[in-house]
């Protein structure tokens, strides 16, 4: 099952976002990430979060048609790595972050690239826009397709 979770911040517009919302399985948000589903047209099954980052008006369009499922604001954990879990404990065996990584936080940013590593078995991605973040673990290969002036980063 492939789930994808909305983040907080500015989502940006790209192919590869509406590949992802095309083929998801289960919709989440990790708190305010519920208003760029919306956006979207998406309604989140799940929104996960302390609800921090929402006005009250947003608070409740959010909650028409989704479970909520709220977390102390005092926590060691982001939204999106309750999120994470969450999508886990409900059957997810391939996991796309949708934001995350192109916003004002970048201490959220950082987090959310940091996620990747801590999920060895799991296939997880951050999509933002044109860009893509994902982990390659050895031993192995991996393809990645594009078009000769596609911009490509491989960091060690």
């Amino acid at each position: 099952m492939h789930a994808i979770i909305f983040v907080g911040g500015t989502l940006q517009a790209g192919n590869a976002v509406d590949r992802a919302i095309a083929s998801a399985d289960l919709i989440l948000a990790a708190d305010s990430g519920a208003i760029t589903a919306l956006r979207y047209g998406c309604t989140p099954a799940i929104i996960v979060g302390d609800f921090d980052s929402l006005t009250l008006s947003e608070h409740d369009l959010v909650e028409m048609g989704s479970q909520l499922i709220r977390v102390q604001m005092e926590k060691n954990e982001t939204d999106t790595e309750l999120a994470v879990q969450v999508a886990l404990d409900r059957g997810a065996q391939c996991i796309t972050i949708l934001g995350g990584i192109n916003g004002e936080r970048f201490d959220h940013t950082m987090a959310n690239v940091l996620l990747l590593a801590g999920f060895e078995t799991l296939p997880m991605r951050i999509v933002d826009g044109s860009s893509t973040c994902w982990l390659v673990r050895g031993p192995g290969s991996t393809s990645i397709e594009g078009r000769p002036d596609d911009l490509l980063s491989l960091l060690p």
